[in-house]
């Protein structure tokens, strides 16, 4: 178990409950940070064998492409590329919420989530900020990203703000991506894992992802507006 995240397993056992909380897709936590140095290949990068499945079509839920996807911390220069990805993916998020909501609501309640989730995004990746950044990359490209913290005090990890670009979208990547992050907080020393994210429609492709990961069970939660 790594230095930086000394974590009891018999901590998680005893009595008691713990806090539950609920994640909005625009918000996150800061949490303390552990060193970020995973198990890589010779090239620098995470191994990626589970991705290609055969030779063609589709096996285990996981789409072969012609380059396998790696997996590399964030580095600054990273950041513009994050940022497009971010707001392709969260586009038809905040769309539905605002069809959900009505246009009445949404001016209000949405006016500035695309700005708001894009300084979230400069906030998770600045030094210091208690959270991992990992990049996902097919080829040369930039696929997708996504960050996670640690606490441990509860022996917990959580995934925070992550997308997968569109192009890439529908081909198992957010799920290769999820069980990387996974086996990186169980290496560190997390005992339990969680996540939140939306209930509508539009977050019908990640919850699938967070399923097919290995997320279960699930509490239901609301959100609830009204016009004053």
């Amino acid at each position: 178990m790594r230095s930086g995240f000394a974590c009891r397993r018999d901590r998680v056992k005893g009595k008691g409950r713990e806090g539950v909380y609920g994640t909005n897709p625009v918000v996150a936590r800061p949490l303390p940070r552990p060193p970020l140095d995973g198990p890589r290949s010779r090239s620098g990068k995470a191994s990626v064998s589970k991705w290609r499945r055969s030779t063609s079509g589709k096996q285990g839920g996981l789409c072969v492409t012609a380059s396998d996807p790696s997996v590399r911390p964030f580095e600054p220069g990273d950041l513009p590329a994050l940022q497009h990805i971010r707001q392709a993916a969260f586009e038809p998020v905040f769309r539905s919420f605002r069809e959900i909501m009505g246009a009445e609501i949404a001016a209000i309640a949405f006016a500035h989530a695309d700005a708001e989730q894009a300084q979230l995004l400069d906030d998770v990746c600045a030094a210091g900020s208690g959270h991992h950044m990992l990049v996902v990359t097919v080829g040369e490209a930039i696929a997708g990203f996504v960050c996670f913290s640690l606490d441990a005090a509860k022996c917990t990890g959580e995934i925070g703000l992550n997308a997968v670009h569109p192009d890439h979208a529908g081909r198992g990547l957010g799920t290769w991506m999820y069980e990387h992050v996974l086996a990186r907080m169980k290496e560190l020393g997390a005992a339990l894992a969680t996540v939140g994210t939306g209930g509508d429609p539009s977050h019908a492709p990640a919850r699938r992802a967070y399923e097919k990961a290995g997320f279960g069970p699930a509490l239901p939660s609301l959100y609830l507006y009204q016009l004053l």
